[in-house]
């Protein structure tokens, strides 16, 4: 281990910082000298602890004279000779200068090596303050000039001046700093001692977070090179879900996705005052699930004044609006249609046109239907006479209910005159005279509008007067459709006027 521990002189660029190193470098050192034993005499140069010799001799030690001087051992051997004539008439006497002798002999040894220790500790003291002091001077030297009236061009070991040098220019009375081809003027700044001290930081390279999140405050984020907003976060304090941002490869589209601990989570877009929210280019929408559609337009109320492109719906039917000065009706339209044909009831009952899964449909309340039918009703059998009557069955109920019939009744299929005939009610409308024919072939249409006032099923129904005597079939093709056109009291959609 060494005897100094000395700091490193890193950098000459902070003066006060460098002088600093060097004059603690320098206490250290006077401090490691005061502590050693000097060859010349010079005082302090009294032991304040043990030397230990580790083994080693002392050499040349002058022939001793007082009583606490170190002995010699051709001095020791001299006096044990004489000690041992002088005293062979007393044996136990002469057993004591022995042990004594002994005692000596061990200290002068102890002695030697304490005096080698000394010696070798004083020389490595002053080769390290001489190595110490000739690295600092040269070191000073090639950064630490004299200061000068110009700027030099030489060090003080009469070298080309290097990067990082330092003088005092005492023209200008300013410090100056080498920067490898011009001599810089110092001008001291006092350095930050937290980063929000610095109102203006620069990134030098990528910022890794480390796993870690990036916190902003509520209603701050992110800003241009002119600090102009470019991202806003808006904060809730109970928030739960969150919006996920994914790139992806070559192929891939990027994703923003609503994300969270909620199972089901919508994703809201939305535009400022009249803004609208624009597609830049082609929108296609996902397949539909049994459980949620690929589009909804959510019920609202419809535009004062309609503008062209508009979708709408109002909670009764959809309008699209192709030009501005007209709203039009979407016909969103529910429809049963006879698959195969399907055989009837040979009774007067009221009978549906259609089977049970599909004979009945639900009407809104307050809520204007425009409808179709067609209906082809044959017999091959019987000839009870009857009539036939259109009707409709279910719980909706009408503030008005209007619709044209039309209806042809040839015996087979042949051409044949068309009666028609208009009902105002839901109640059984007779279509056709009494018939007795065994091969009747009636055919219906209806045209018209219904008003509900409240909503509920309907089922489109006829009925014979009598039994026929033969079932009838009601034959595939057969079909009724039915399409909101408005509120209950809708008079135009469009430019009427």
């Amino acid at each position: 281990m060494s005897k100094i521990e000395l700091a490193d002189l890193t950098s000459l660029t902070n003066q006060q910082s460098a002088v600093g190193t060097i004059n603690s470098n320098m206490d250290r050192i006077k401090e490691a000298i005061n502590k050693t034993v000097f060859r010349d005499g010079t005082v302090p140069n009294s032991m304040e602890a043990d030397l230990d010799l580790n083994g080693n001799r002392i050499l040349n030690l002058p022939e001793p004279v007082h009583q606490n001087e170190p002995v010699r051992k051709r001095d020791v051997s001299d006096a044990t000779i004489a000690e041992l004539t002088a005293i062979k008439e007393a044996a136990e006497l002469a057993e004591t200068n022995a042990e004594t002798a002994e005692s000596n002999a061990e200290a002068a040894q102890t002695a030697a090596e304490l005096a080698q220790a000394l010696s070798e500790a004083a020389q490595a003291a002053s080769e390290a303050a001489r190595d110490i002091s000739l690295n600092v001077q040269e070191d000073r030297q090639v950064y630490l000039l004299e200061p000068a009236a110009a700027n030099p061009t030489l060090d003080g070991n009469g070298d080309p001046v290097q990067e990082g040098a330092i003088y005092y220019n005492t023209a200008f009375n300013e410090l100056r700093i080498y920067n490898g081809a011009t001599w810089d003027n110092y001008t001291p700044q006092a350095g930050i001692t937290d980063i929000v001290q610095d109102l203006t930081p620069q990134l030098g390279g990528t910022l890794d977070t480390n796993g870690n999140n990036i916190q902003f405050d509520d209603n701050t984020g992110l800003r241009d090179d002119s600090d102009n907003e470019q991202l806003v976060l808006q904060k809730t304090a109970s928030a739960v879900n969150h919006i996920e941002i994914t790139n992806a490869a070559t192929g891939n589209p990027p994703k923003i996705a609503a994300e969270g601990d909620d199972t089901n989570i919508g994703l809201d877009i939305s535009a400022k005052g009249t803004g609208v929210i624009r597609m830049l280019d082609q929108l296609e929408l996902p397949a539909g699930t049994t459980a949620s559609p690929p589009l909804k337009v959510t019920t609202g109320t419809n535009l004062t004044s309609p503008v062209s492109g508009a979708i709408e719906h109002d909670g009764k039917t959809f309008y699209a609006t192709n030009d501005p000065a007209a709203r039009q009706i979407l016909a969103a339209q529910q429809v049963s249609i006879v698959v195969t044909d399907r055989t009837g009831a040979n009774d007067n009952s009221v009978q549906a046109l259609f089977d049970s899964a599909t004979a009945t449909v639900t009407l809104a309340s307050d809520t204007t239907y425009q409808f179709e039918a067609h209906y082809w009703i044959t017999r091959a059998a019987g000839s009870g006479s009857h009539t036939t009557a259109t009707l409709f069955g279910g719980t909706a109920t009408f503030t008005s209910l209007e619709y044209l019939a039309q209806v042809t009744n040839p015996t087979g299929t042949v051409l044949a005159n068309v009666q028609q005939l208009v009902g105002t009610a839901a109640t059984a409308l007779v279509l056709t005279a009494a018939s007795t024919s065994t091969t009747e072939n009636v055919i219906i249409k209806l045209t018209g509008t219904f008003r509900v006032n409240a909503g509920g099923t309907l089922i489109p129904s006829f009925q014979y007067s009598a039994a026929p005597g033969g079932a009838p079939t009601i034959k595939a093709g057969t079909f009724f459709r039915i399409w909101p056109v408005g509120t209950g009291s809708v008079a135009a959609v469009g430019s009427w006027a």
